[in-house]
């Protein structure tokens, strides 16, 4: 076997690299590379070498070992190098792009690794091999199970592909994700969406009907609701449904289901709610004294003029509070699209609906979304101040209307209890809620997911990430990064 003298070989091939005789050097390290195959720095200057020389599948080899060697060895970061060296040289190797992905997940760099992962989400989904981008993106799902893009996309697939459960079980997902963080409008899209894959699920069918009477959404409701193929034994859900036929002034139907709600209520043994399903009646239908007397009566002889009574008190609110919100001056018609009226339903239910659009338009706001938050605090503020004005003055409903003033930026006094009426009532809105001098800006590249506004890595020099999404509300938004402009659509919801 032939004796090397290492280092004199090593001097002889930089000699010859130096006159520019690179084939002749290659051979020299192959020599020593023959000698002694363990030795991954020699390797990667053959490698360099090769790829100076335009000989690119050659060194692609050679790279491949070492990084293959070196991660095997546990020498991540020379590993991730030596890949980086390869895509260099070809940025479309699947394998590679894997295996740098994999190995910042290693590493613990979790924000390199869903990088890497979304440029081979991009790759297969271009290529249009469905079963590897659903592979890819559950991966970046399992790094990151709080972004709610990535769960949106993989859920998207698992759809696309008939794969109905595993679709529910991300919308499901998403939905938690969205009720803890009080994201209402995504959570409403998403109950929507799973309804679709599962009509039966209960639970899903109480919280979108409860959100959708806050809000008064009653056509929704009714829609929900008076579906066919719904058997409807919730006495709970039958009260919303009656609250919502009345409110659309479906008398006859409302009080058909207020009195199948009390029945059941009564079977349930909650006396106290079906007393509150006959007290909606008279609400509703004043006429209707006799049959509330007698069905009253069977529950408890004694409670009839206490719900009577209840029942006159709140007409009595309900037409003033009209007749006030009729008198207001409305400066903006057009932007009021939902009108401060309180309906049959109890002030509570109408301060938690306007709770709802208060803390919607708090969200708004701190995204930056000025006419939807402006639109939200007003619709609040009008219910805030109707209740009020129809004589339910307390310091709950007078903290709501300082809250709803103050993010609207207009003044408020906060008004003592007791005087009379005129001293009693707040200012009604002022011109201009939200200033116009008033702008909400952020560093970095943003990227809007589901409402929510967040920031995304840069990644390495050089890599781009291109995510398209339908655009379902808002307009274009354009930030820069190292020179390159990352466009993105504002977006409300789920695609």
């Amino acid at each position: 076997m032939e004796v090397i003298n290492k280092e004199k070989v090593l001097e002889y091939a930089r000699k010859l690299i130096s006159e520019g005789k690179i084939e002749r050097a290659i051979l020299e390290y192959k020599r020593l590379m023959e000698a002694d195959p363990t030795d991954m720095r020699l390797k990667l200057r053959v490698a360099e070498l090769l790829a100076k020389q335009k000989r690119i599948e050659e060194a692609l080899d050679l790279y491949n070992e070492v990084a293959k060697s070196y991660a095997m060895d546990g020498f991540y970061l020379k590993a991730v190098t030596v890949y980086k060296n390869i895509l260099r040289l070809n940025p479309s190797l699947i394998d590679v792009n894997l295996s740098l992905a994999e190995l910042y997940e290693k590493m613990g760099l979790k924000k390199d690794a869903v990088h890497q992962y979304q440029i081979l989400a991009n790759a297969f989904e271009q290529s249009g091999d469905v079963d590897k981008l659903i592979e890819i993106r559950d991966k970046m799902v399992k790094l990151d199970p709080n972004d709610t893009q990535a769960r949106v996309r993989l859920a998207e697939l698992y759809k696309y592909k008939g794969m109905d459960e595993e679709a529910l079980k991300e919308y499901d997902e998403l939905a938690k994700m969205a009720r803890s963080s009080g994201k209402t409008d995504e959570l409403v899209s998403l109950y929507e969406r799973i309804l679709l894959y599962k009509p039966d699920r209960v639970d899903v069918l109480k919280e979108l009907a409860s959100i959708y009477h806050k809000r008064g959404e009653w056509k929704k409701l009714i829609s929900l609701l008076g579906k066919k193929d719904i058997n409807l034994d919730d006495p709970t859900l039958i009260m919303m449904l009656a609250d919502a036929y009345a409110s659309l002034k479906q008398i006859e139907t409302a009080k058909t289901k207020y009195r199948e709600a009390a029945q059941k209520f009564v079977e349930k043994g909650d006396i106290e709610q079906a007393l509150g399903a006959y007290r909606s009646i008279l609400v509703a239908s004043p006429d209707d004294e006799e049959f509330v007397r007698e069905a009253v009566s069977e529950i408890d002889i004694d409670y009839f003029d206490k719900i009577k009574r209840e029942a006159e008190e709140r007409r009595k609110r309900i037409d003033e509070a009209r007749s006030i919100d009729t008198s207001m001056p409305q400066e903006e018609p057009k932007s009021k699209e939902v009108p401060a009226q309180v309906t049959i339903s109890d002030v509570d239910g109408r301060l938690k609906e306007a709770d709802g659009m208060l803390e919607l338009g708090r969200a708004y706001k701190a995204m930056g979304l000025t006419d939807e938050a402006r639109a939200e605090l007003e619709r609040a503020l009008d219910i805030y101040q109707g209740i009020w004005n129809a004589g339910y003055r307390n310091e709950d409903v007078s903290r709501r209307i300082e809250d709803a003033t103050s993010l609207l930026e207009i003044e408020y006094m906060p008004q003592k209890m007791g005087g009379d009426a005129d001293g009693l009532r707040p200012e009604p809105p002022s011109e201009g809620y939200i200033s116009k001098d008033d702008s909400t800006t952020a560093s970095g590249v943003l990227l809007t997911v589901g409402g929510e506004e967040r920031e995304v890595s840069k990644g390495d020099t050089g890599d781009t990430l291109n995510i398209e999404d339908k655009e379902t509300k808002g307009e274009e938004r354009k930030t820069k990064t190292k020179g390159e402009t990352l466009k993105t659509k504002r977006k409300i919801g789920f695609v």
